[in-house]
């Protein structure tokens, strides 16, 4: 298991933050980007920031864990694997969320959900209206990255939470300043 510094030096190491002014989910605006994906594409890096915010729900022995489609589902696939539970991916359908074809949640399976990152624009909940709808429970969240102030039934476990706040255009700063955004860094990074 990584310690606090451990993980702020791998995430430092791999660039996953940006500095500048940028829009994220579309809406909102914040002074530094995160790119959980620079991270996660190092298979050892992954491994090891899994099983670091796995020690959160071991005890808990929860059968899956249930992912959205995407770049968490790299994370989801190493928590499953440190939890030595199922991973289970979600699909949205034309009623919402629902577990995908040839996967089941079993009546009083316990499960973690999983995401890269956490904001206030979170699907967390339809997640969780899912696994409930199977029988199931949610015995908790796990992200790389939390930026939500929301409240949920269960605890969140993350690796970071960043300093930066996700702000309404209205109250950013930088646009308040005239400040152009800044453009999303693309290098690779080797270990």
């Amino acid at each position: 298991m990584l310690t606090k510094s451990q993980v702020k030096a791998i995430l430092d190491k791999m660039e996953v933050f940006q500095d500048g002014h940028f829009a994220v989910d579309g809406e909102r605006h914040t002074a530094q980007a995160a790119y959980p994906m620079r991270v996660l594409q190092q298979p050892e890096y992954a491994t090891s920031l899994a099983a670091t915010l796995g020690g959160a729900f071991r005890s808990l022995r929860p059968h899956a864990v249930l992912a959205f489609p995407g770049t968490g589902s790299l994370l989801a696939l190493e928590l499953a694997r440190a939890l030595r539970a199922r991973l289970v991916f979600a699909k949205r359908g034309p009623d919402g969320w629902r577990v995908s074809p040839g996967q089941a949640l079993q009546a009083d399976e316990r499960v973690v959900l999983c995401d890269d990152v956490l904001t206030d624009e979170t699907e967390f909940l339809e997640l969780a209206n899912l696994v409930a709808a199977c029988g199931a429970q949610v015995t908790g969240g796990a992200v790389m990255i939390d930026r939500s102030t929301l409240t949920f039934p269960w605890t969140i476990e993350s690796l970071v939470r960043p300093d930066a706040p996700l702000l309404d255009p209205a109250e950013c700063e930088l646009c308040k300043s005239g400040a152009p955004f800044t453009a999303a860094r693309a290098t690779v990074l080797s270990q």
